[in-house]
C-alpha cells in the first residue's frame, strides 16, 4: 500500500499535531509513504499497476471548486479508465480524520459534504 500526501514532511510536522506519528505508524505497518506529491500523482501511481490488475483510488470533495480539477479527464489523458465512482464513506476508513490543511486552523476538521471515491484502472492493450 502507498499512502500519499501533498504536504512535505516539514509541513506535516508543523500543520498536524499527530502528523509525524501517523507517518511512522504507516511505515511500521509496511506502507510506503510518499510526501510532497501533487500534480504527478496519477502518472506515478499508474506505473505501479500491472495491465488488468490493480486500481488507483482517489477520494475528494464534489462540486465547485473541486470539479475544476477534472480528475477523470486527467486520468483518461494518461491511459487510465474510470472503473467505478462510489460515495466516500468515512466509516470504511477506521481512524480517518479529515483536516483543513491550510490556514490558522489547519489541524481542525471540516464538514465533509459530498465526497466520492474514484476508482481507476490501467487501459489494457485492447483499449479496455
Amino acid at each position: 500500500m502507498v499512502a500519499s500526501s501533498i504536504d512535505t514532511q516539514e509541513n506535516i510536522s508543523s500543520k498536524y499535531s499527530n502528523g509525524l506519528r501517523n507517518v511512522i505508524e504507516l511505515e511500521e505497518r509496511g506502507c510506503k509513504v510518499e510526501q510532497g506529491i501533487g500534480k504527478g500523482f496519477l502518472k506515478n501511481a499508474k506505473v505501479m499497476l500491472k495491465e488488468g490488475k490493480g486500481e488507483i483510488h482517489v477520494s475528494h470533495k464534489e462540486g465547485d471548486p473541486y470539479d475544476k480539477w477534472e480528475l477523470v479527464n486527467k486520468a483518461e489523458k494518461i491511459g487510465l479508465i474510470i472503473h467505478q465512482v462510489v460515495p466516500f464513506c468515512k466509516q470504511d476508513y477506521p481512524g480517518y480524520h479529515n483536516k483543513r490543511a491550510q490556514g490558522n486552523n489547519s489541524d481542525a476538521p471540516f464538514p465533509l459534504g459530498d465526497c466520492s471515491t474514484y476508482k481507476f484502472r490501467k487501459l489494457d492493450q485492447n483499449g479496455h
